[in-house]
């Protein structure tokens, strides 16, 4: 029986390398052809590939895929990538940098315009000032320089009627115009309201303005000592504001830029070691 056992597994151990299977019937290994075991696999395949229409790649494919970019080649890419990036990094920080810069500027002459009213122009104030009175005009004048200094070049003071009681600009004093509504709000809103924007010199209140000047002007509401509210108008240069927005940018720029080339130039390196162990 051993004798039997053993030979029947010599048979099958043969039979496996020779690409066939053994069939065992009462315990006698029958032998199979390999040749027609080898058709056999080969036109069950045939026959599950076709009816599954499995397409294969094909030499020209198979080529395009072995294809591989020459080293220069992938450093170029990755440099232009990286350029491409570094230029809308720039941009973008250009733009926040600049926007900030600029807002920080309209908040600095809110903040002088602030101090001016509070301890220069309500100080000099007079209830007369509203019917012009040339002793209360007077008072405004006396302070008219620790007001008008720096890049704050023009004063009026508006009555709530849109009449200017006064002005660095005695011209305008006397005239009438009608307010718009961020200065009807700042006049009457909270203490301490103000607003900020770019002044519209084609204005006839700001015919006396240089065209090519750019101000930026802020109101502010101020008082009479019996309690009459005022508006306090005092312009800007735009030119520090613009300033201001520039310096913003000088002082963030490099930095934001100078840390992106360094980092591109530490890749650089790494780039090269992957594209020669990809070769």
């Amino acid at each position: 029986t051993r004798a039997g056992w053993s030979s029947a597994g010599r048979t099958a151990t043969s039979s496996m390398q020779r690409g066939c299977m053994p069939i065992s019937i009462a315990s006698r290994p029958v032998r199979c052809d390999s040749r027609a075991a080898h058709e056999s696999r080969h036109a069950t395949v045939t026959t599950l590939l076709s009816s599954r229409d499995v397409d294969l790649p094909s030499p020209s494919t198979v080529s395009a895929f072995d294809d591989r970019i020459p080293l220069p080649r992938l450093v170029i890419r990755y440099a232009l990538t990286g350029f491409v990036t570094l230029m809308l990094v720039a941009v973008v920080t250009a733009y926040v940098s600049r926007r900030l810069g600029t807002q920080e500027a309209i908040d600095d002459a809110d903040r002088v315009v602030a101090i001016v009213a509070e301890a220069a122009v309500e100080p000099a104030l007079d209830d007369a000032l509203l019917e012009m009175d040339p002793a209360a005009i007077a008072k405004i004048e006396a302070v008219r320089d620790q007001v008008i200094r720096g890049e704050l070049v023009r004063v009026k003071i508006w009555a709530p009627d849109g009449t200017i009681v006064y002005s660095d600009e005695g011209r305008l004093i006397g005239e009438r115009f009608e307010l718009d509504d961020e200065a009807i709000a700042t006049l009457n809103g909270p203490e301490g309201t103000s607003a900020a924007d770019v002044s519209d010199l084609s204005e006839r209140e700001n015919r006396y303005e240089e065209p090519a000047v750019k101000l930026l002007e802020v109101y502010r509401s101020v008082r009479t000592p019996s309690g009459e509210r005022l508006l306090l108008e005092a312009y800007f240069r735009y030119d520090g504001v613009v300033e201001t927005g520039r310096r913003a940018w000088l002082r963030f720029a490099p930095v934001t830029l100078g840390s992106l080339v360094f980092l591109e130039l530490l890749q650089v390196p790494l780039v090269i070691s992957l594209g020669r162990r990809l070769r």
